[in-house]
């Protein structure tokens, strides 16, 4: 635990982490992700078996109208095209079929809330571009990483996580 004494960009505080990191891998992940199996081991497999630069998976966010008392919230990250330009968005249910909800898929991002990518890459690809304060800044990662390491990105949407979306940040904790 590193205790900084002011309340830094989400970009900054991951390249300290990873600068300060020894291991071969890096898992950046937002304090407000409850894990709900034990999806590391597998997010590592892929890593290594299918030379993805970064993988991700699919996140839940609480919703108490539904029977589950959640809901798809990260699919993998896509753009769409709107006043001719691209831009980002996280893909839920509705904008892919049944089977992609459940597989892994290359994506041209994925979300930093949950984010696993090598040590070497990273710093290879510069981390997190620190002109980024809040939002995007894991979408230009995994751009950049792809194009600098030639391998995809991957979402493991047969993994998931409970993500308490902004529960820190809309707190004040």
């Amino acid at each position: 635990v590193v205790a900084l004494d002011r309340n830094d960009s989400f970009s900054a505080s991951c390249n300290l982490g990873a600068a300060l990191a020894t291991a071969p891998n890096l898992l950046f992940m937002n304090n407000d992700i409850r894990w709900c199996m034990d999806a590391l081991p597998q997010m590592l497999h892929t890593l290594r078996a299918n030379d993805a630069c970064a993988v991700g998976l699919k996140l839940m966010k609480p919703n108490p109208a539904q029977v589950s008392g959640h809901e798809i919230q990260h699919l993998g990250v896509r753009f769409k095209l709107r006043e001719q330009a691209y831009w980002p968005y996280e893909a839920g249910i509705e904008h892919l079929d049944r089977e992609a909800a459940h597989s892994a898929q290359r994506v041209p991002a994925a979300t930093a809330a949950v984010l696993l990518v090598r040590r070497d890459d990273f710093h290879h690809a510069g981390g997190f571009h620190a002109d980024y304060f809040y939002g995007f800044e894991d979408v230009e990662l995994c751009l950049r990483l792809e194009r600098v390491t030639g391998r995809p990105v991957v979402c493991r949407n047969d993994l998931t996580a409970l993500h308490h979306h902004g529960h820190t940040r809309l707190t004040g904790r």
